[in-house]
């Protein structure tokens, strides 16, 4: 039965290496798809950004971008447009979007691991990249994430194959690639800028300058010129009035941004000094603290949610790093060591501009520690079939194949973290704004706490947050116009008190109440007469 085992492990093993490297890509896909089709027919809510998003796909389709304000081009909205002209879905266009462009990033994963060192650590690292939890659910999510990952990845693969081989080819595709990134978030631009300084030092032997000033002339200027192209054949059509508006962000957006990023709003002034006396004193504290030390807390806060993003793959990156600092650096980890750099400032800057703490902020910089994580992998093999052979543990095969055994470990424990669903919180969200629509409040003003936003989403209505105090509230329902008001029952007498005591005498009457399962609490439902 082993001989058998081993025998069958051994033509896997052959056919794969033996497949052409197309027909590997193929299969690398088809595995990435599996995971994340079954996380896309779980559940799902849309995200607070995803609102965002749709909101700008739907003024680009009526061709005008200008009801945003502070909000500048993104790819993203732009795909979820075009998307959204086949399938008729916003949400299901968005979603479409993350999970093409979060499947196929693991051919650049790949093809980056396999270019930087060997084949076998780019099947690793693309393992990894298919099963960590945190990446397979932005991928299935209406998130520009997924779309930067995609680019910045295959950028950073045509640079090195560039660099390695001299081709200009490679420069311009990389250009093209990289300017889809910085169309989609700023860190793709961020990151274009420091990957033409890569090219300019990075030392290449007999590469004439002539060819060395091509390459780099190829890398920052084909995808300009030929964007300025698109925008000025748009141009010609006045009904296309968006297009200059979105794409009107590059300069203007950065020059009206720049005194902003320097000197970021603090976050004591921007709420009010009314509003933040109501606080209590341990909000006022931790606020106080952020004021001080923004900088500080900014760093902390994206090491923290790169540990936290990264799971138990942290312990092989660690290991990994430790492994090939021990054996000397070479260019290939120091080319990683410098894109994780630039993320990891961009990522700071983030956190100490927005005050907005978002996994997402640390899941960006796994992606070039997978590779240091397959290392890792590698160095924890060698160390445990020692120990094991050392101390007469498990059989031969068991040492043979332990870095396959810890592999398909990893694979199933962070697969079985990502297939767990949503929380049943979030679900009823969904279900209240979808039960608002199809019961007669569709498009209506709709009033909660600001974690409800959502329910207006679904509810194709508008949102206005709720006052912190009965009495605000009272003013501001008929005031403005208020149809539908949505608590949480377990929450609400701290997020507006008087509100239980007083409803009633305001008319006001339940209409439905979403119960959560396991919870004592409940999502309920308000009317306004």
């Amino acid at each position: 039965m082993v001989e058998r085992s081993k025998k069958g492990l051994l033509r896997v093993k052959e056919t794969v290496v033996s497949m052409p490297l197309f027909a590997k890509l193929c299969l690398l896909v088809l595995i990435a798809l599996i995971p994340r089709f079954i996380v896309f027919l779980q559940p799902q809510i849309i995200t607070n950004d995803g609102t965002l998003y749709i909101k700008m796909a739907k003024l680009f389709s009526e061709g005008n971008y200008s009801g945003i304000p502070g909000s500048y081009f993104s790819l993203y909205p732009f795909l979820i447009f075009l998307v959204q002209r086949l399938v008729g879905d916003w949400e299901l266009s968005g979603q479409l979007i993350s999970i093409v462009l979060g499947t196929l990033t693991v051919i650049p994963v790949f093809l980056l691991g396999r270019s930087l060192y060997d084949e076998k650590i780019g099947w690793l690292s693309a393992i990894f990249y298919i099963t960590l939890p945190n990446l397979l659910e932005f991928d299935t999510q209406v998130l520009r994430d997924p779309t930067l990952w995609f680019f910045v990845l295959v950028t950073m693969w045509l640079v090195w194959e560039g660099s390695g081989k001299g081709q200009p080819l490679f420069f311009a595709l990389a250009s093209m690639s990289a300017g889809l990134g910085a169309l989609t978030r700023v860190e793709g631009f961020v990151l274009w800028a420091a990957l033409a300084f890569y090219i300019v030092f990075k030392k290449t032997g007999l590469l004439p300058v002539k060819r060395k000033i091509l390459n780099l002339s190829l890398f920052v200027l084909i995808f300009p010129v030929l964007l300025s192209f698109v925008i000025f054949s748009f141009k010609k059509n006045p009904n296309q009035t968006a297009i200059g508006e979105m794409t009107s962000f590059s300069l203007t957006f950065i020059k009206a941004h720049v005194r902003t990023v320097l000197r970021p709003q603090d976050p004591i002034g921007t709420l009010g000094e009314r509003t933040y006396s109501s606080l209590p004193a341990i909000s006022q504290d931790a606020l106080e603290f952020a004021s001080r030390h923004r900088v500080v807390l900014a760093i902390s806060e994206v090491i923290y949610k790169f540990f936290k993003s990264s799971n138990l793959l942290i312990i092989l990156v660690l290991l990994g790093f430790w492994k090939r600092r021990k054996e000397g650096f070479s260019s290939s980890d120091k080319y990683l060591l410098y894109a994780f750099s630039i993320l990891f400032l961009m990522s700071v800057f983030y956190a100490r501009q927005l005050y907005y703490f978002s996994t997402r902020h640390g899941l960006t910089l796994v992606l070039p520690s997978i590779f240091f994580a397959s290392h890792g992998l590698k160095a924890a093999d060698a160390f445990l079939s020692q120990r094991m052979e050392y101390f007469n543990l498990g059989r031969s095969f068991t040492r043979r194949h332990l870095a396959m055994i810890l592999t398909v470990f990893l694979s199933l424990f962070f697969l079985s973290q990502a297939l767990g669903g949503n929380g049943n919180e979030k679900i009823t969200i969904k279900q209240a704004g979808l039960w608002l629509k199809e019961n007669g409040y569709r498009g209506s003003l709709i009033m909660g706490p600001k974690r409800f936003y959502r329910v207006a989403f679904y509810a194709e209505g508008r949102f206005v947050e709720m006052p912190d105090t009965w009495e605000k509230v009272s003013q501001s329902l008929h005031k403005n116009g208020v149809s539908v008001v949505v608590v949480d029952s377990c929450t609400i007498k701290e997020e507006c008190p008087g509100f239980l005591e007083n409803w009633p005498q305001a008319a006001l009457f339940q209409v439905k109440r979403f119960e959560r399962q396991k919870e004592k609490c409940a999502t309920e439902i308000y009317a306004v007469p």
